[in-house]
């Protein structure tokens, strides 16, 4: 299975009990600035809000259906981590 390594990542919300979405900021070719999400699934609690330096786990990609703003149906590639491990900002090691 593909590993990845997201640095840098901000919780942005709660997954139920399950998971959280985290988000990167980063530059485009173009050099515009674009919030990458990310769906990290682990029971690990408390990470609401939490600053994260390293999220290191399993990588997989499913294609997902919602309805925007505007009521048209979309398709987004949604990336999930699973087995994640944790670096945060304000760990004491």
């Amino acid at each position: 299975m593909a590993k990845v390594i997201i640095e840098n990542a901000t919780v942005e919300n709660l997954l139920g009990q399950k998971g959280y979405t985290v988000s990167v900021t980063s530059k485009d070719a173009s050099g515009s600035e674009k919030k990458l999400y990310y769906k990290i699934w682990s029971s690990t609690p408390q990470l609401q809000g939490a600053k994260l330096e390293k999220i290191t786990g399993d990588l997989s990609v499913r294609l997902e259906e919602y309805t925007d703003k505007n009521g048209q149906p979309k398709s987004v590639a949604a990336i999930h981590v699973n087995n994640p491990i944790f670096d945060t900002a304000d760990a004491p090691f």
